[in-house]
């Protein structure tokens, strides 16, 4: 289903602007935004939900990257807000979402979780046991956010192996570096850069409990899920821009045969099935939607959500890849001159599959699932 047009969330002579200046502005905008911050005011789970997902869908519409880069910020909120917590570590988790909300922190996020095993050592920073605290060192190649962010969830290893989610601020915060933008210009907006950590020191109350009775209480695998079932809304929403400026075009050009694009059978057909596909995502999207809620109400196993949020989002950023690419096919040569907006958007849509899972990944948690379904049999009888 096709969403029609949201207020404009960002200014617009910075939608694909460069320069530090330029981030600042765009970021300051964004902290005006009532739904960045949905989560600290700890909501039903479904309204959580449905707010973010529309916050990140509505930024889809205007900047991916921008909205990658919110996405970290959101998601990391998101599992925060919601992981049971007891004791102390609650408190700790509600005074942060306080300051949070009142002081219109950005949070960036290192990840806790690498996509190949290999990655581990390379790329999670390691913390060391001192009085008071922790020491952290070490790298990540890619955090979004990152000149811009208030505070940092950092994903660490102690020396003895086991997973650390650390809380760093990044203002006045010693050892702290930040390197310069990872990716290329169309995707400058996300504020990616490596960030290495030279001996930081942590509180013992800026860390937060990775260790969980059950897989469903632990911050990294809630991370992970809200972080998969969000990322669909934004290529739903680049999804629909991409629609609108190819739809635009067809309404504007005629062939040499005489009808406007619009009215020929090959783009009337070509569309549709964009169409037939981008409602299918929706569709998943909703069914993942119901999977993550159903996590918190024991509904759902923690083996069911990842497979229903990896699909989403495989099929998500495959579909607006695919419009992007069909709509190159159709517009021609316009379509990667820099008058037209549809080539800036299929810079863009590469940049989607690198968010995890992996293809190989999302379809083996599917496969499985399938084998999980159906009853095995010694014996296969037709």
């Amino acid at each position: 289903m096709m969403h029609g047009p949201n207020p404009q969330l960002l200014p617009s002579q910075h939608a694909n602007a460069q320069g530090q200046h330029s981030l600042q502005r765009v970021y300051e905008r964004l902290r005006q935004e009532p739904d960045l911050f949905v989560a600290c005011e700890r909501p039903s789970l479904d309204v959580m939900y449905d707010r973010t997902f529309s916050l990140l869908r509505t930024l889809g519409r205007e900047s991916t990257p921008v909205a990658v880069a919110t996405l970290m910020h959101t998601y990391a909120l998101c599992a925060l807000a919601t992981q049971p917590l007891e004791g102390e570590v609650s408190l700790l988790r509600d005074w942060l979402l306080g300051q949070v909300h009142s002081k219109r922190w950005l949070l960036a996020n290192t990840g806790a979780l690498r996509r190949y095993a290999d990655d581990e050592d390379r790329t999670r920073p390691i913390a060391k046991k001192v009085a008071g605290g922790w020491q952290l060192t070490g790298q990540t190649d890619c955090m979004s956010l990152a000149s811009v962010a208030d505070l940092i969830f950092v994903g660490a290893s102690s020396q003895g192996g086991q997973p650390l989610l650390l809380l760093v601020p990044t203002a006045n915060t010693p050892g702290l570096t930040l390197g310069k933008l990872s990716f290329a210009s169309a995707f400058n907006l996300s504020d990616t850069r490596a960030v290495a950590f030279q001996g930081v020191h942590v509180s013992d109350t800026h860390v937060l409990p990775t260790s969980a009775s059950d897989q469903a209480s632990n911050p990294l695998y809630l991370q992970r899920t809200w972080l998969q079932s969000l990322i669909p809304a934004i290529y739903l929403g680049a999804s629909e821009t991409a629609l609108h400026h190819l739809c635009a075009f067809a309404r504007n050009k005629r062939t040499h045969e005489g009808p406007l694009l619009s009215d020929t059978p090959l783009f009337r057909h070509s569309l549709g099935e964009l169409a037939l596909n981008h409602t299918a995502v929706d569709g998943l999207c909703q069914q993942a939607r119901s999977a993550l809620l159903g996590l918190y109400e024991g509904q759902t196993a923690p083996s069911q959500a990842l497979p229903f949020s990896g699909a989403a989002k495989e099929l998500a950023t495959r579909n607006y890849h695919q419009i992007t690419t069909t709509a190159g096919r159709l517009v021609g040569t316009w379509a990667v001159t820099p008058a037209c907006p549809l080539g800036q958007l299929h810079s863009e849509a590469m940049f989607g599959f690198q968010l995890p899972p992996t293809e190989s990944q999302a379809l083996e948690w599917l496969a499985q699932t399938v084998l999980q379904d159906i009853p095995h049999q010694e014996r296969h009888q037709r």
